[in-house]
């Protein structure tokens, strides 16, 4: 039997905040969905696929030298499609 709440998400994803497959950050643990990364709300992530990301932030903080793959990853988001990388 289809669950009726994952099939409204596939099929509207603009309908919702949470995408079927969420990142989550593997250093500080925020979720990134269409609002951006930012710390999971009690329930957000009930059955949700889970799948490990780095965060602009960490990437800045945990590899200084690639920060700059950080800084274009934003800037390409905000001019392309702002609900992959931010």
């Amino acid at each position: 039997m289809k669950n009726p709440k994952l099939v409204h998400r596939v099929s509207n994803p603009e309908k919702t905040n949470v995408r079927p497959w969420n990142s989550v950050c593997a250093s500080c643990d925020r979720v990134h969905s269409l609002k951006g990364w930012h710390k999971p709300a009690p329930g957000e992530l009930n059955h949700s696929q889970i799948t490990h990301d780095i965060c602009p932030d960490c990437i800045r903080q945990l590899y200084p030298s690639y920060a700059h793959i950080a800084d274009q990853l934003v800037t390409q988001a905000s001019a392309h499609d702002r609900r992959r990388y931010l």
